[in-house]
């Protein structure tokens, strides 16, 4: 694997000023040979290989360009209550992103829908506890299918029993 510089943008509207996806990405990135720098927005050339970018952040996502990085975007939401100008807006970086990271193929349905390339969407990730079904049930079956294994899955949980943490890694 290629050694990678990631710069992680967290989302300043989380709860708590807590970012879990930006953490977790920060957590995991040593064991696979990657360095990361979370930071709240940048300025300037992006000191990194790729810049992931978690939510519309117009000026992480326009100084990743300006630097000539890769810009990962990842959307929760798809915005469909908001105005025209903001929904604009969210479709217009997720078509100059290099990627879109999406929690659901519900979500993933709705941006390719805007045009997104399908080959640039993906779905990544996965809560433990989801309506309607188990996170690591999903986990499986996606790891399971040839075509999206080598895709990485982020599985997020509230939950702190090591035996979670044993099986979300023995299933992907």
């Amino acid at each position: 694997p290629v050694e990678m510089k990631l710069l992680l943008v967290p989302d300043p509207t989380s709860p708590n000023g807590e970012d879990a996806f930006c953490r977790e990405i920060a957590r995991r990135a040593p064991a696979r040979g990657h360095s990361c720098v979370m930071r709240a927005a940048i300025a300037g050339p992006a000191e990194a290989d790729a810049v992931i970018v978690n939510s519309v952040q117009t000026d992480a996502l326009l100084a990743a360009r300006a630097a000539g990085k890769p810009a990962i975007l990842r959307l929760i939401d798809s915005y469909a209550g908001s105005s025209a100008d903001a929904q604009a807006e969210v479709k217009r970086f997720a078509a100059t992103s290099d990627r879109v990271l999406v929690p659901t193929h519900f979500m993933k349905a709705i941006v390719v829908g805007w045009g997104i390339p399908e080959e640039r969407v993906h779905v990544v990730l996965l809560d433990v506890a989801m309506e309607g079904m188990d996170g690591l049930s999903v986990l499986r079956e996606f790891k399971r299918r040839p075509r999206t294994r080598p895709v990485p899955v982020c599985l997020v949980t509230a939950r702190a029993e090591a035996s979670l943490r044993v099986e979300a890694f023995a299933g992907g």
